[in-house]
């Protein structure tokens, strides 16, 4: 999408920077029409670990998403952005006690289970509380995706039973208690930009969810298809041919609902809800060269935006950025070559590496676009106790806070700070610590 300058010029002139700076009508234009063109047998479930913003959270709450969460603080988040508890589904896999105990107690819509232990506790907390708990089981199938950028599935992992297990988790289902089966849920990868890829995941899910009901006798009454539907963020990826992806999807789900009339389906998303319409703004603090290199060292960092250093990336491609001029000269001047930085002092907080831009100077603005997605959430915000940024968000003409700049107090915490005076005898010949620091 396209970012008005001057909006970001005055969001720059009212809160300091770093901030990050989200478009409302844009988001929920973009879910809208998602939703819309999906058949009326899908819900869209919003990924909250892609961005935990609480006022992001509500405006998807209100547009009628559900919400997807992997921890019991995600799930007091979501039930305090007003999502029901039938609208929400936990994932994970590593849930504790506590997580299944508060999500057993709230009562929500489905545990996707992730292992045959995770059941065997469920059924032990459901059976103590006499209360019947509806979940579901994530398979990790023999099926693997073709070239998911982030692999979850279909390869050895952590999440989920896999397919050749099946027989052991239906006989442990069976021979357990308080517990209802719903369906099944298949999660193959992440920012896949081929429609192929993601409609033959989805298709093998809904032919094993077909499998099951014919091996097992255990018919899914809800399939959680996943998602994964990925944005471009370099000048070699080509965008998700959406509106294909949507008429596949749907003649599937059409397909499998003449026989199965009473299934619902879920869809998990978070990127390609997010991301296009969020930016990270900072500020240039300092220009260096340094061994023949320019250096661009601004007020951000990989503490707020470590999606932009190429954490977790086998490829070293720049986030897209611009660079806004804090003056009136003529920004056609001489393009340079630089490497842009934040201000923590460790070599990965490198947020761009060789780009090339307008000759800068200190006091300008960069801004890195397609930051709604993996940005503050999946951020160190403790690292060497800078503030955490601001979030705005744009309604309409006017810029909203929508979560308050930090302090340096933040650091302290949860922190105990109720020290007690270390006492020890100092041998002879030895000085004390005071003396050792020159005090006294």
């Amino acid at each position: 999408m396209d970012w008005s300058e001057q909006k970001i010029q005055e969001a720059c002139a009212a809160y300091q920077t770093p901030f990050y700076l989200y478009n409302q009508s844009q988001l929920m234009g973009n879910y809208e029409w998602l939703f819309s063109n999906l058949h009326d047998s899908v819900n869209i479930y919003l990924s909250l670990k892609t961005n935990n913003n609480i006022y992001l959270a509500n405006l998807f709450q209100q547009a009628g998403s559900g919400v997807e969460v992997a921890s019991s603080g995600e799930l007091t988040l979501a039930l305090k952005a007003g999502f029901s508890p039938d609208r929400i589904i936990m994932s994970g896999p590593g849930k504790t006690v506590n997580d299944l105990t508060t999500a057993v107690d709230i009562g929500i819509r489905s545990i996707n289970v992730e292992s045959i232990d995770e059941l065997h506790i469920i059924s032990q907390i459901a059976t103590k509380k006499e209360k019947i708990v509806p979940v579901s089981v994530r398979i990790n199938p023999d099926f693997k995706a073709k070239k998911p950028t982030i692999s979850m599935g279909g390869n050895p992992r952590q999440f989920g039973v896999d397919e050749s297990q099946l027989n052991v988790f239906f006989e442990s289902l069976t021979s357990l208690h308080n517990l209802k089966f719903l369906g099944i849920h298949i999660y193959l990868g992440t920012q896949i930009l081929l429609s192929e890829t993601i409609v033959e995941s989805m298709k093998y899910t809904i032919e094993l969810a077909s499998l099951i009901k014919e091996t097992y006798g255990f018919t899914s009454t809800l399939i959680n298809l996943g998602g994964g539907f990925g944005v471009p963020y370099f000048p070699h990826e080509q965008p998700l041919d959406i509106k294909k992806l949507l008429e596949e999807i749907n003649a599937l789900i059409i397909d499998y609902t003449k026989i199965n009339e009473d299934t619902k389906f879920i869809i998990e998303s978070g990127r390609f809800l997010l991301a296009d319409y969020g930016i990270y703004v900072a500020t240039i603090l300092y220009k260096k060269i340094s061994k023949g290199q320019t250096f661009l060292v601004t007020d951000g960092g990989m503490h707020h935006h470590v999606s932009s250093t190429f954490r977790g990336r086998t490829m070293r491609n720049n986030f897209p950025l611009k660079l806004i001029s804090s003056s009136k000269r003529h920004e056609a001047a001489l393009s340079e070559r630089v490497n842009i930085t934040g201000v923590l002092c460790t070599p990965e907080d490198c947020m761009a590496l060789g780009v090339d831009l307008p000759a800068a100077e200190p006091g300008d603005r960069i801004v890195w676009f397609k930051s709604g997605a993996y940005g503050l959430a999946y951020s160190p915000q403790q690292f060497l106790g800078h503030a955490t940024p601001w979030e705005l968000l744009l309604n309409e003409n006017e810029i909203i806070v929508i979560r308050q700049r930090g302090t340096e107090c933040d650091l302290f915490l949860n922190q105990v700070m109720d020290f007690q005076e270390l006492k020890s005898e100092v041998p002879d010949g030895k000085r004390s610590k005071n003396e050792v620091m020159g005090i006294g």
